[in-house]
């Protein structure tokens, strides 16, 4: 299988995402395994080793930029949050040349700190070239994706009035 699709349950609507098994193999490994509870990670209130539970649960998109995107996947809500591990980001030579791509988020910038935040874009951004890599696009639900980049935001990117993501669901 080349493609695995996702489903983000969120509390704006249902974003589909098509990930790039192939191009991304080891990146797509740890999302599904965070997103179902079979890879392993740190629990950021009580420290304790966490499996069986699913990471991506009930977390609010921390950054929204409609000239952008927008990003979750951090468990203190700030973008400093991670599963308590990193990994090299994964390299291949998909583009940044149109909107609504899927690319995990670097804490930092560090090429060696992808762990569970994610973030899909709203517009071409060939400055990520070379950068962040892509892993997937979204297959369904660009007006949610938009509607989410839009919505009224404080000085530090962050939703006025939180949007969640509930759940990852996998197909």
């Amino acid at each position: 299988v080349l493609f695995q699709f996702v489903t983000l349950k969120t509390s704006a609507g249902d974003i589909r995402l098509k990930l790039y098994k192939k191009e991304a193999p080891l990146t797509i490994e740890n999302f599904i395994g965070l997103a179902t509870g079979k890879k392993q990670f740190r629990d950021v209130r009580t420290g304790r080793k966490m499996k069986e539970t699913p990471f991506y649960k009930d977390m609010i998109f921390h950054k929204v930029h409609p000239q952008l995107g927008i990003q979750t996947g951090c468990p203190w809500g700030n973008g400093k949050g991670w599963p308590g591990y990193t990994m090299k980001a994964e390299k291949n030579e998909i583009l940044f040349d149109r909107p609504y791509l899927v690319t995990m988020a670097l804490i930092d910038g560090n090429q060696n700190s992808v762990g569970s935040q994610f973030f899909i874009t709203t517009k071409k951004a060939e400055h990520l070239n070379g950068v962040y890599t892509v892993i997937g696009e979204v297959a369904s639900g660009v007006d949610i994706v938009n509607k989410i980049a839009q919505s009224e935001r404080d000085a530090l990117m962050r939703p006025v009035n939180p949007i969640q993501l509930n759940e990852v669901i996998i197909e």
